[in-house]
């Protein structure tokens, strides 16, 4: 058999695509990730109050404004630029938790870490660009798996050095370290936009600024596309705010219960069942302009019940049960929304409607972290959070509940 070596360095054999979740995967790959919370409270002896509120809120605050000029720029210059500023500045805040210990250090390491997390906007939204209209379902799944199963593998990982005592929360930051190096080499393969969606407009910069508003106005042709984008806007936020604070929630348990850490597990297998419920997100048949009321309703009144009850027992099992099943919905749910939204947009909208999304739910998570969390705000304990994460879900659930009934009322009176 002759092997074609022209056509293997040529990628002939690999879809160029594929790079873009590859890309993913190596980003998501941080087995210091599920003990972050450990680092800061070890290696750096930091108090839970100064990680509760001096450390953790810098994050999201960064996130919020750094999300902005990300909104504002995303279309003009296209995703690959941004993807490149995800990883330099993934390099530059690893970097600052490992060889840096002052509480103002670890809080500009924060700053950085927002100016990733912004930028990684551009890696979920530029697939759209690629693809045809009638498989936008299927390539969210796709470009939301690969950072599932980076996450997956760095978790187990991280267990294993962990609980073994082969590494320290510190060295496993190492990792991370060269998983962004990687990816930043990664971006150079990673495809760009198809020649139709990066020509730059003739139009002054200023008139391309003017014109965001009514391209916004453009982008949402009908309510539904707008319900949809309501509902991601919420649910993005209370997302975030349980992923970061299940560990401070989980430490406090595993304190009281003298139980050993076992984050890299609880996180491995919810991004297994994430990982499954994005897979049947993007194959999922269902008829979500008549059913989505019902179904967005009940998924946010389950996940209501379920952060009540978190914040109520003090079984460490049960809870991390709920978290796992919590991402599972999570992940199968917006995965299913991301492709319907992407369908009623125009061609050259995406970063400009993915963006708002991502900027406003990052303005009202900082909003809650504020409030919630910092001490300036009511400073609660984890559990306490997580009944606020309860009703604020159950109101996420009332609210589409009543849309949903308005909707069926007011189609069979003018029937």
């Amino acid at each position: 058999m002759e092997i074609k070596w022209k056509e293997i360095i040529q990628f002939k054999w690999f879809k160029r695509l594929y790079i873009l979740y590859i890309f993913g995967t190596i980003l998501s790959f941080r087995p210091s990730a599920p003990f972050f919370y450990e680092f800061l409270t070890t290696n750096k002896n930091f108090s839970d109050d100064e990680v509760n509120q001096e450390v953790v809120p810098l994050l999201y605050y960064s996130t919020a404004v750094q999300l902005l000029p990300v909104f504002l720029l995303m279309e003009f210059v296209k995703f690959n630029p941004f993807l490149i500023i995800c990883t330099l500045t993934g390099i530059i805040s690893t970097c600052l938790y490992i060889w840096t210990d002052s509480l103002t250090q670890i809080q500009i390491a924060q700053a950085f870490c927002g100016s990733m997390t912004s930028a990684e906007v551009a890696y979920y939204v530029s697939i759209y660009a690629h693809g045809d209209v009638k498989n936008y379902q299927r390539l969210t799944a796709y470009v939301r798996a690969g950072p599932l199963v980076g996450k997956l593998v760095a978790a187990f990982l991280g267990q294993l050095f962990v609980s073994q005592n082969l590494l320290s929360y510190k060295e496993l930051h190492y990792f991370n370290l060269a998983a962004f190096i990687l990816a930043t080499i990664v971006t150079i393969f990673i495809p760009t936009p198809p020649q139709e969606q990066s020509e730059k407009s003739e139009e002054p910069l200023p008139s391309n600024f003017k014109s965001i508003f009514s391209n916004l106005t453009r982008s949402f042709p009908n309510k539904y596309v707008v319900k949809w984008t309501l509902w991601s806007i919420f649910t993005v936020c209370g997302y975030n705010q349980i992923t970061m604070y299940v560990q401070p929630l989980l430490k406090t348990l595993q304190d009281i219960k003298g139980l050993s850490t076992y984050n890299g597990v609880l996180e491995g297998m919810y991004a297994v069942f994430a990982l499954i419920g994005t897979i049947l997100g993007g194959f999922a048949k269902f008829d979500w302009k008549f059913k989505g009321d019902l179904i967005l309703s009940m998924t946010s009144l389950v996940q209501a019940f379920m952060l009540l009850f978190m914040s109520q027992i003090e079984n460490v099992p049960l809870n991390c049960f709920f978290y796992i099943v919590l991402g599972f919905m999570y992940h199968f749910v917006m995965t299913v929304l991301s492709g319907e939204i992407a369908k009623f947009l125009n061609k050259g909208s995406f970063g400009l409607v993915f963006g708002l999304i991502a900027l406003i739910a990052a303005i009202l998570h900082s909003g809650m972290v504020c409030m919630l969390n910092d001490k300036i705000g009511f400073d609660f304990e984890p559990q306490d959070l997580f009944m606020v994460y309860g009703f604020y879900h159950l109101s996420i659930s009332v609210l589409f509940i009543i849309v949903g009934l308005t909707y069926w009322f007011a189609k069979h009176t003018y029937q």
